[in-house]
């Protein structure tokens, strides 16, 4: 049978994608459907130690408060922040073979590192987040280096910046 979350995993995935990228004056994760993306990522691309890794800090997400999931998106917040400290602290440096920088640090809980990244890469890459989180350059122009910050400034977006 083909890969698919149970219920609750699924709204634990989209508790912690809404909790790193809530909607506010833009469209947040779960409104340009991050954790279905996430989900048939987890089916159609991960090795099975992967996707195990990523059900395990699933997990560890969960639990957090008693229940993640049901908990309001301030109290989320919350407990995500100290966690996500703690979760992403580097254990072990990129090695120096193409391979061991590809997989980059080992992180002290890589399922929910993988998550987190996943959850912020799908999302700026949607229509939503290039066009209205991040400037699109389809192509851009000249670098840069230094860009006045205000509060109308957006980072840009496009093929050329990733």
């Amino acid at each position: 049978p083909a890969f698919a979350l149970a219920d609750p995993q699924r709204a634990t995935l989209a508790a912690l994608a809404d909790t790193i990228m809530p909607a506010t004056d833009t469209p947040g994760a779960l409104a340009v459907g991050v954790p279905a993306q996430i989900e048939a990522m987890m089916r159609d691309w991960a090795s099975a130690a992967t996707r195990a890794e990523m059900i395990a800090g699933l997990g560890r997400i969960e639990v957090l408060g008693g229940g993640f999931s049901a908990l309001s998106a301030t109290a989320r917040h919350d407990l995500l922040n100290p966690y996500d400290s703690d979760a992403l602290t580097v254990l072990r440096p990129a090695g120096s073979t193409m391979v061991e920088r590809m997989a980059g640090p080992l992180r002290r809980d890589p399922g929910y590192s993988i998550l987190r990244e996943l959850t912020l890469v799908l999302y700026y890459y949607s229509e939503v987040g290039l066009t209205q989180e991040l400037t699109y350059a389809p192509i851009p122009g000249r670098w840069d280096p230094s860009v006045p910050l205000t509060p109308t400034t957006r980072a840009n977006g496009g093929f050329g910046n990733y």
